[in-house]
């Protein structure tokens, strides 16, 4: 894993958590524990070193940019993290989870959201060994949204596992699911996504896609779209798309000069850049794009 100062990370106008194995280490000012009571700016960085679980409540009405950075799993550990989003708060999430530990890692994470609440996370996954990565959205009043963006970057010549499960349980509920994986070196990656829109809930839209990349002919991608509607008045859609890189594409960028190999990233960087369009931040953005091609 890439070394990071924090000072890079976490601005002058931030609020910040870091928490180890579920306990508050350090923190700023503005905030000490799992309960986001008014508007900020929040980087929460995570270590682990056992089973772990943790929950944030989000309060009513609150608007807040969180930051997530994962830094190390132990092999073994199973870490829950639940986020509850009260009425009306609005959040924007940047998550990036990553390891130095090769060993079996399993993130499960599960978030609620009660009336005309939002939600918008932007997630990268990144592991060095056998991972399962569960996402569970549960929309569970009128006017809640969902729009989540994860790209899975599997290089460690193991199996991964992507899962994602929205839940429509209310009325006029909205979800938008975008699942980008890119495999190299021998892997596998299974992403599988599932659209539940339970009876009684009428006037829901739900979207799903999945794209995946496969880098090299050993390596591996299987995608399961999945909706599951028990109710007729509502707009559901699901694809999936799978492929190597396009030899034209390749063939063209070589044409101008660049190396095959950088012309990869560059077809790379295409494809995994509606992860970076929210990403305001240009240090941190330059220290995710490092990951990534340290990963490649």
């Amino acid at each position: 894993m890439m070394n990071i100062n924090f000072k890079d990370i976490i601005g002058p106008q931030d609020e910040y958590l870091i928490i180890e194995d579920g306990v508050v280490s350090a923190y700023s000012s503005g905030i000490s524990n799992f309960l986001i009571e008014k508007d900020l700016n929040l980087k929460i960085i995570y270590y682990f070193t056992r089973d772990t679980e943790i929950e944030f409540q989000i309060s009513e009405g609150v608007k807040v940019n969180i930051t997530e950075l994962i830094f190390d799993v132990a092999s073994e550990a199973d870490i829950n993290l639940k986020y509850s989003v009260e009425a009306g708060a609005e959040v924007n999430f940047l998550s990036v989870k990553n390891s130095t530990q090769k060993g079996k890692t399993r993130i499960n994470t599960n978030i609620s959201l009660a009336k005309d609440a939002y939600i918008k996370l932007n997630e990268l996954a990144s592991f060095p060994g056998v991972s399962v990565l569960n996402n569970r959205i549960s929309l569970d009043e009128p006017g809640s949204q969902a729009v989540l963006k994860t790209v899975a970057l599997n290089t460690s010549g193991e199996k991964q596992i992507l899962s994602a499960n929205i839940f429509h349980n209310s009325e006029a509920t909205t979800s938008e699911l975008q699942s980008y994986g890119i495999v190299a070196n021998s892997s596998t990656l299974i992403i599988s996504t599932d659209g539940i829109i339970k009876k009684g809930s009428s006037k829901v839209e739900l979207r799903q896609n999945t794209k995946g990349l496969i880098l090299d002919e050993n390596s591996h991608i299987s995608a399961s779209p999945i909706l599951e509607i028990e109710d007729f008045d509502v707009i559901a859609s699901h694809g999936a798309s799978i492929g190597a890189i396009d030899e034209e594409m390749l063939y063209y960028l070589m044409s101008r000069g660049i190396s095959r190999s950088d012309a990869e990233k560059l077809v790379i960087s295409g494809f995994i850049n509606p992860f970076f369009a929210s990403i305001s931040e240009e240090k941190l953005q330059d220290w995710i794009r490092s990951l990534i091609n340290i990963n490649l």
